[in-house]
């Protein structure tokens, strides 16, 4: 809220970058000759007009923010009322921020700011090539940083990933089972275990050959996709094995969801070649935390797994569920 910068920026020029500056000033005539010194050198801005109209564009999706230039002095919201309100946030902190103070630059200020989160301080009238050159870096190091978490973050469901199927492996499974236990446990809520075996996959991989098998299992994967609801998480926790988990389904329910994966198998064979069509079958199991058993959550997947053994010796019925 103060004097416009002396210098008056060149024409535009560069390649723009995909994240951009909040520019943040109740001053219109501030905000506009900031906004052509970052066209200079190829970033976008957003306009704030006040502190609250910020905190909204940040909180709105903060993955679109390379930095924020926050002016000190404004009306209602101070700019460092605004900065100890981003740092309060989880979902913001790590936007830079850069303070830019209507008057000469005195140490408190400076240090008031880094104290409180900011990463770098300009007073007015600023230099615009200086000021365009700090933004551009700090948008640059934030592009970096969100790259590598984007990175970190796909090697981390990778590595939970069956790369067959792209359902959940082993290790994912036991990690959701445990917290659905824990849900169940704490709110009393049903929760059934599918355990699904493939009946004849030794048989295709026999006669067809291994490329045929790992279309099996593709196809076997599809089907559960296909039966299961947005809520219910699939996983592939062994070569023919499955699991099915279904949030708030009781015994009765997950057989019914069981019956009609199976049938859905039986009534669509897979095509392996242009002559040759087999069904794959699936035997299962299934097991509840449920009201018939006080939401008894101890050894769920072996109650699943002995159901599923009664299942694979039960061939005139493939779904098999615990006692109860």
């Amino acid at each position: 809220m103060s004097s416009v910068a002396a210098l008056s920026p060149p024409a535009l020029g560069a390649e723009p970058s995909s994240l951009e500056v909040l520019v943040v000033d109740d001053d219109a005539a501030n905000r506009l000759l900031v906004v052509r010194w970052l066209e200079r050198v190829g970033l976008t801005a957003l306009e704030a007009e006040s502190g609250e109209a910020a905190l909204a564009i940040l909180r709105d999706d903060p993955a679109r923010i390379g930095a924020v230039l926050l002016d000190v002095v404004m009306p209602a919201l101070s700019g460092y009322e605004v900065l100890e309100r981003i740092q309060a946030d989880a979902a913001l902190r790590e936007v830079p921020v850069v303070m830019l103070t209507a008057h000469a630059q005195q140490e408190s200020d400076v240090l008031y700011g880094l104290r409180h989160g900011a990463v770098d301080h300009l007073s007015k009238p600023f230099r615009g090539p200086i000021l365009a050159a700090k933004l551009q870096s700090l948008v640059d190091r934030r592009g970096r940083l969100l790259a590598l978490q984007e990175r970190l973050r796909s090697a981390e469901a990778r590595a939970r990933t069956d790369f067959l199927t792209g359902l959940g492996n082993r290790q994912e499974f036991a990690e959701e089972l445990a917290r659905e236990l824990a849900f169940t446990t704490r709110h009393q809520a049903p929760l059934a275990l599918l355990v699904v075996d493939i009946d004849n996959l030794k048989i295709i991989n026999d006669s067809l050959g291994h490329h045929s098998g790992d279309e099996a299992i593709r196809w076997t994967a599809a089907g559960l996709r296909r039966t299961m609801r947005s809520s219910d998480r699939g996983f592939r926790i062994g070569g023919d094995e499955f699991a099915v988990l279904l949030r708030g389904q009781d015994r009765p329910s997950a057989v019914g969801v069981a019956r009609r994966f199976v049938r859905a198998g039986e009534q669509l064979p897979l095509r392996f070649d242009d002559t040759r069509a087999l069904p794959v079958t699936v035997s299962v199991g299934v097991a509840a935390a449920d009201a018939s058993n006080g939401y008894e959550v101890r050894e769920l997947f072996e109650r699943a797994d002995r159901a599923l053994y009664a299942a694979k010796h039960h061939p005139e019925d493939k779904v098999q569920a615990e006692p109860g």
